[in-house]
């Protein structure tokens, strides 16, 4: 069996760590890439050697074709993985490995011009007889005659789009100009060419995919479906394996088609063709990805084959050591994508500290990320924090079990769609498996989480954290001494002030003061993340995580709240109220990506005024009262700090 030597991971995040683990394995050593935001990731300390890309862009850093290669050279490498995004479906990086002698894993160049490119895949799809949906291709330019003779609703993509980037549905024809200048700018912006196409868009459809690979002996062989469905923005937050609910001739048909297309392709390495499917099963080529997919692990854990080693083994020029009849598909799989964002915002991406990330450490759950317990959220890069993957016999013991592993996963510092997710599998939606893509989008709302406002007990544990913050045990409380009365603590909890203060009346008992009502407490115990004590009878537990010296992110019930120091704020006078009223201010840092406003416009309350790509994702800042614009202080493509003034209002 041909391993390599050493390999080049060319990316950054989760799969950096999942390839490394897999390729340590094996008896490869592994060379990394990081910048100055990425020093929170785990595999810095675990590779063999971790070199600092300088740059404050993308275009010096992860997509410099040149200076990676230069790396890899420098190295010593035998090969390299892209992993997903970045340069990973990039022919001409592939090309220029080719030229310097590195092995690429993944197809060859000219597969992924091929198949990478959307135009070329569909044709190449239809001359096979494989279902395509009708489309026009162009630039915007050329598009924008077809804006009046559309049935409308379509969707509007990138030629060389992938993840869920550069895409938009149009639901009639005044909103098509706009639809169709800002995905042309996102495609450009993304992938470096803004050739578009417009597609009939299917209601109520799902996204099911098939996992496919070839070797260097001409063999294809498909690893069963999954499912993907469950998204928001048209990125995938849940998948699964295999597809539930669907008949054995259609899922016979996927595997069918999907083989069809890499055998024909000469597909070598590890590929995904995905299909939207309406409600008739009637279903469609959408694209191939010609590289590995974020949720590979869930065809894992269902065929018990590591896609990983099976990339590297084809790589390094072996022949499949299983054949088609021995993949077999036994259970049922599926992974949550953790991300920090907020989805009672419209799913808005949020950067800052994770004050604590401890995921699960059960045997029946599998967790795959990058980040230190501690660590900084960048605005610059995609929002994912981890893949939580779990298995069962069948779909609702797989189900279960993500819950418990996602109620479990201690994380706070950030907002983040842990509860939104935990709520969704447990949704009659899910279970009964009638989810289509759109759904979230449509009705997040319904699965938000219920909000715990504040009580006694987020006060009662930060005194209790503020006291003992300096040990790491139940022992701790005895340094404070019988019947020492404490001072009085002026807290802030959700914008609403507490008294607390408290003394120990015994070796097991506290009372403690909050607002002037007294509280008898019990019991508390001091742990890593936990704390647990009784009060008026009834336990309660906590999880938390220190913010500042004195601040603590306080959870009970599944609701966080920030427990600190009153902080005492100038009472807003009615001309502060005024000129907030009058000032739009972007909410998080990024790139403007579109202004729809001109000064002396009138806005009516909800009207976009402009898009802020942060995060991989667009972010539309609206009107929140009827007004007229005064002036208008950034331009697209402009990058913002946060909390930047960016349009007056009179």
């Amino acid at each position: 069996m041909k391993i390599f030597n050493r390999i080049l991971i060319a990316n950054r995040g989760e799969i950096v760590a999942r390839i490394l683990k897999t390729a340590h394995q094996m008896g490869t050593e592994v060379v990394v890439l990081y910048t100055s935001d990425d020093t929170d990731h785990t595999y810095i300390k675990a590779a063999d050697k971790a070199v600092l890309l300088k740059g404050n862009t993308l275009a010096d850093t992860f997509l410099n074709k040149e200076r990676i290669i230069d790396i890899a050279l420098a190295n010593s490498v035998d090969a390299i993985h892209p992993g997903y995004g970045f340069l990973s479906e990039n022919a001409d990086f592939a090309q220029m490995c080719k030229a310097v002698g590195i092995k690429w894993i993944g197809p060859s160049p000219n597969v992924i011009r091929l198949m990478g490119y959307k135009r070329s895949a569909r044709e190449f799809a239809e001359k096979l007889g494989v279902p395509v949906l009708h489309a026009r291709y162009g630039s915007a330019d050329e598009l924008r005659k077809y804006r009046d003779v559309l049935q409308y609703p379509v969707m509007i993509k990138a030629q060389a789009g992938g993840g869920g980037k550069g895409m938009r549905i149009v639901r009639n024809a005044e909103d098509f100009e706009d639809a169709l200048h800002i995905t042309g700018r996102e495609a450009g912006m993304f992938f470096g060419d803004e050739s578009l196409y417009i597609e009939e868009f299917i209601e109520e459809a799902r996204h099911i995919e098939v996992q496919v690979f070839g070797d260097n002996f001409g063999n294809v062989i498909h690893m069963h479906e999954r499912e993907c469905t469950v998204q928001r923005r048209h990125q995938k937050i849940i998948e699964e394996a295999p597809a539930a609910g669907i008949s054995d001739a259609l899922r016979g048909s996927l595997h069918q088609n999907a083989v069809k297309l890499a055998k024909a392709a000469k597909y070598r390495n590890a590929g995904t063709v995905e299909f939207i499917v309406d409600r008739n099963e009637n279903f469609y080529f959408l694209e191939m990805n010609t590289r590995i997919q974020v949720e590979h692990p869930v065809t894992e854990l269902v065929t018990n084959i590591d896609v990983v080693k099976e990339q590297l083994l084809i790589a390094a020029g072996n022949e499949f050591a299983f054949t088609q009849d021995e993949v077999i598909c036994r259970g049922h799989a599926l992974e949550c994508r953790l991300y920090a964002e907020d989805p009672e915002n419209g799913f808005m991406p949020q950067n800052g500290t994770l004050t604590l990330n401890a995921a699960p450490e059960l045997k029946s759950v599998r967790v795959d990320g990058s980040f230190e317990k501690t660590a900084g959220m960048s605005s610059a890069y995609d929002p994912l924090i981890a893949k939580v993957i779990t298995g069962g016999n069948d779909r609702l013991e797989a189900m279960k079990n993500m819950i418990g592993a996602l109620e479990d996963y201690k994380i706070q510092g950030v907002k983040t769609n842990k509860g939104f997710l935990t709520n969704l599998l447990k949704s009659p939606v899910l279970i009964q498996n009638k989810i289509y893509t759109q759904y979230c989008d449509l009705y997040a709302d319904r699965h938000t989480d219920f909000v715990v406002l504040p009580d006694e007990r987020f006060v009662i544990a930060w005194f209790f954290l503020n006291s003992g913050i300096t040990g790491r045990s139940s022992s701790v409380w005895s340094k404070l001494g019988n019947w020492r009365h404490q001072q009085v603590n002026n807290l802030t909890v959700a914008d609403k002030t507490y008294h607390v203060s408290g003394y120990k009346i015994n070796d097991a008992d506290w009372q403690l003061t909050v607002n002037a009502k007294n509280y008898r407490c019990s019991q508390p115990r001091f742990m890593e993340y936990e704390l647990q004590f009784v009060l008026l009878n009834e336990p309660v537990k906590v999880t938390w995580s220190q913010k500042t010296d004195r601040s603590f992110y306080i959870e009970i019930d599944h609701t966080i709240h920030l427990v600190q120091p009153n902080i005492v704020k100038r009472k807003l006078t009615e001309s502060d109220a005024q000129l907030k009223a009058r000032n739009v201010v972007s909410p998080l840092p990024g790139r403007v990506m579109r202004v729809y406003v001109t000064p002396g416009e009138k806005v009516v309350k909800g009207k976009a005024m402009l898009v802020i790509e942060s995060m991989k994702i667009e972010n539309r800042i609206v009107a929140d009262h009827d007004s007229t614009v005064k002036s208008v202080l950034v331009t697209e493509g402009q990058q913002l700090n946060g909390n930047d003034l960016v349009i007056e209002l009179e």
